[in-house]
């Protein structure tokens, strides 16, 4: 039973486990690791009285802390997913490490009110949806925004008919605006139309006028001639 064969057969076996295994966990290793090769990655911190919450869609992930008179000064941000907030009272300021790297030159921030907001840009496209914002334990006070939130399904469902609906609107707006145009154009045209018309008769109207002041004494003259002609009858007779 302890055939050469069924050795080696054991062996191929426990030797794809272990490649199976090693390959699954260098996947893991690529896209979990946040900080570069050969660097510490940064512990997050988030003081007691600040909440974060966040959520996430394909391409950005959206963060807003908020705290009671906040100012933030600076917020400062790499690549490899570290954030630090520098804000005018120690007890507002936090360090973020994000659990992959991101695109700081299409990211941004800015504030409303007392809440910091900031539309981070994830630098693996294509990955699933992070299942944490940062590297290490949960902490308490950061949270996921259950309302703003969408899962990969839904907003793979989403997207289809959100460009499909911008692409009905764009081509309704175009629409619009054609018939906009056309209508001002029927109007204007005619408004035209009746200004040339008004125009011709007012122009004949006058033109009627000056030709009758123009007959007025030819008929006087044919008037006068025929009286004449009557006065001469009548001496005649």
């Amino acid at each position: 039973m302890n055939s050469p064969q069924k050795r080696a057969a054991t062996s191929t076996c426990e030797v794809l486990d272990l490649s199976s295994a090693l390959l699954q966990s260098i996947a893991m290793t690529d896209t979990a690791l946040v900080a570069a090769p050969g660097t510490a990655l940064v512990k997050s911190h988030v003081p007691v009285g600040i909440k974060v919450k966040w959520y996430q869609r394909k391409e950005h992930i959206w963060v807003d802390i908020e705290a009671p008179d906040m100012e933030v000064e600076e917020v400062v941000w790499d690549d490899t997913g570290l954030i630090e907030v520098k804000a005018k009272e120690t007890k507002h300021c936090l360090t973020m490490q994000l659990l992959h790297r991101i695109h700081t030159h299409d990211s941004r921030w800015w504030m409303s009110g007392r809440c910091l907001k900031m539309e981070i840009a994830k630098a693996e496209y294509g990955l699933a949806h992070w299942d944490r914002l940062m590297v290490g334990e949960k902490l308490p006070n950061v949270l996921i925004d259950w309302t703003s939130w969408i899962d990969e399904a839904e907003e793979a469902e989403v997207r289809p008919r959100t460009r499909y609906h911008t692409h009905t609107q764009a081509h309704h707006a175009r629409n619009h605006t054609h018939n906009i145009f056309s209508s001002r154009a029927r109007i204007a045209c005619a408004g035209a139309q009746r200004a040339v018309r008004s125009r011709r008769a007012a122009d004949g109207e006058r033109d009627g006028r000056a030709l009758g002041q123009q007959r007025r004494p030819d008929d006087e003259g044919e008037a006068a001639g025929a009286e004449g002609q009557h006065l001469c009858t009548g001496r005649r007779g």
